[in-house]
């Protein structure tokens, strides 16, 4: 007989029945839900379907205004540093590095041509200290077999001004007259350099002689710009440059501050003092073209004699010729060109003042064009971090810093871009770009140090006022 067993523990079918009516409870449904359950159930209800709100105005009101204090600081302090030796130093820098955007080699030649007589005995001091002059006699010859291959005009790199003796060579007077003679067809400029804070008269000895001077003067550095004209204190005349008297050869003026055309410029006028007696010199520049130097250094005529001449005629016809020492040299007639950082001879940097002034003209921006160029600059600045800003509004400040470089770095990038393009289809230099660029990196982080020292400002004065009330 089977035993059956009672299971214990087990409901039976009245038990459940009771449970299945009985309501259940826990001591949560009938506690009330804490607050902060009820916000981590609720928060990301609230968020669904919702935009970050934005900023109200008065926050990029405040921005702007911040932007426009910061941009007319920076630009007072862009063109006061442009007039120190640091600012020079930075517009050098910039007229070398967009200077290689030029091309450097010209087809069929230069429009100058340079003749190197360095073979021929004379042009240096002797041992007592006098000059042992160029023979008068094979440099009229020289000019006379040029004159009949019509050049455009012939300049001399020597320095014909008398001395404190008297005439440097006793045949001077002669040879004056008949460089004269030859002026009537072919235009002809003879150096001036020992008289050129004199007046008129006295550039080459007698008044007769004066349309022949040409001033052989040049700065020691700061070749990216070269003379049109020199004029000293107190004198009436203004004596043009060796390049300038040859590039302008058939009648046109020197060139002035009128010289100005719209938003660009080739011109300036500024006091120097001069190396040999550190007297005062009121110099009229304009910005100048070395690109094709490299040409022009390596494809120069030497020659011993006139006749070598003959045998280059082609490139001498209808083109800018100027005769002088190509012999490397050092001291005062040794000049580190932009693009030629070793010495060159004067005659190079007078061959690239003619060749700027009479074939292709570069120009820099005017003043007024600079100024716009900073506030446009300026203005696409500011906007542009105040639309980071506005369109996000829910990023820290860290990002929003990030975003508004990036935007920057942008900015500065097509800058460069349009600044190349500027100079090799314009030729039109920008030379206070490394400023601005200075500026512009620096406009992120003085706008963030100068909000917070606001916020710092209007906080502090707030709880005084707080503390003061009650």
């Amino acid at each position: 007989m089977k035993m059956r067993r009672k299971k214990q523990g087990v409901p039976g079918n009245a038990d459940r029945n009771q449970a299945a009516q009985t309501p259940l409870t826990t001591p949560s449904a009938t506690t009330p839900p804490s607050s902060a359950s009820t916000a981590q159930r609720a928060t990301p209800q609230a968020h669904v379907g919702r935009r970050p709100t934005h900023k109200p105005w008065s926050a990029e009101l405040r921005h702007l205004m911040l932007g426009i204090v910061i941009t007319v600081a920076m630009i007072s302090l862009k063109v006061a540093f442009e007039h120190t030796p640091w600012g020079e130093a930075a517009e050098q820098y910039t007229y070398r590095l967009l200077s290689r955007v030029l091309p450097e080699y010209r087809r069929g030649g230069t429009d100058v041509v340079l003749i190197d007589i360095s073979r021929i005995r004379g042009g240096e001091s002797l041992e007592d200290g006098k000059l042992r002059p160029t023979s008068r006699v094979e440099l009229q010859d020289i000019l006379t077999t040029l004159a009949q291959m019509r050049p455009y005009s012939i300049g001399v790199d020597i320095d014909f001004s008398p001395t404190i003796d008297g005439w440097v060579d006793d045949s001077d007077p002669e040879f004056f007259k008949y460089c004269l003679k030859l002026k009537q067809a072919t235009p002809i400029a003879l150096g001036v350099f020992r008289s050129l804070r004199e007046p008129r008269a006295a550039w080459l000895g007698l008044p007769e002689f004066a349309s022949l001077a040409g001033g052989m003067w040049l700065p020691p550095t700061g070749l990216e710009r070269t003379p049109a004209w020199t004029q000293a204190p107190g004198v009436a005349d203004k004596l043009p440059s060796l390049g300038a008297k040859l590039a302008s050869a058939h009648g046109e003026e020197p060139l002035s501050q009128e010289d100005e055309q719209g938003l660009r410029r080739r011109f300036r006028e500024r006091v120097v003092l001069t190396q040999m007696n550190k007297k005062q010199l009121l110099v009229g520049e304009v910005l100048t073209n070395h690109s094709l130097v490299g040409q022009l250094k390596e494809a120069p005529i030497r020659i011993t004699k006139a006749k070598d001449l003959l045998a280059h005629r082609e490139r001498i016809v209808g083109r800018i010729v100027i005769v002088g020492d190509l012999r490397p040299t050092s001291g005062y007639d040794s000049f580190d060109i932009p693009t030629e950082p070793s010495g060159s001879p004067g005659m190079v940097v007078h061959a690239s003042n003619a060749y700027t002034l009479a074939a292709e003209p570069v120009w820099e921006f005017s003043h007024t064009a600079r100024f716009g160029i900073d506030l446009t600059l300026s203005a696409a600045l500011i906007g542009a971090a105040i639309w980071l800003k506005r369109s996000r509004s829910s990023w820290s400040t860290g990002n929003a810093t990030r975003s508004q470089f990036r935007a920057l770095f942008w900015l500065i990038a097509v800058t460069i871009a349009a600044c190349a393009l500027a100079v090799y289809s314009l030729r039109v230099f920008w030379l206070d770009f490394f400023l601005v660029a200075a500026s512009l990196l620096l406009h992120p982080s003085l706008e963030k140090m100068l909000h917070r020292r606001t916020h710092n400002l209007m906080s502090r004065t707030h709880t005084t006022a707080a503390h003061s009330a009650s």
